[in-house]
């Protein structure tokens, strides 16, 4: 449903889809090809980090964040980058009521 409905934003290393909704929930995806299970994981781990930093900042949406195989050739630092610039340009900072 989300993806069909909802809405999406594409950068390069993290692809976005997003709709305002009751409560926030938060997924990740990684695909295969971007390394084995510990890679994934790292991935995970780096992008559940970066969420919950700014966590605050976001209102009530549920999101899927799909990270891409183009991520290995980014460091963690682009990810923040990468994050914040989709925060500051689609999400709404005020809670839905």
């Amino acid at each position: 449903m989300l993806f069909g409905k909802g809405c999406h934003f594409k950068g390069y290393a993290l692809h976005f889809y997003y709709q305002v909704s009751n409560q926030r929930r938060v997924g990740f995806a990684v695909p295969k090809r971007l390394g084995k299970a510990p890679v994934r994981n790292r991935y995970k781990r780096w992008m559940r980090e970066i969420y919950r930093h700014r966590r605050h900042r976001i209102g009530n949406y549920e999101m899927i964040i799909l990270i891409k195989d183009r991520a290995r050739s980014v460091g963690h630092e682009a990810l923040i980058r990468e994050f914040d610039r989709f925060v500051s340009q689609r999400l709404d900072r005020r809670p839905v009521e």
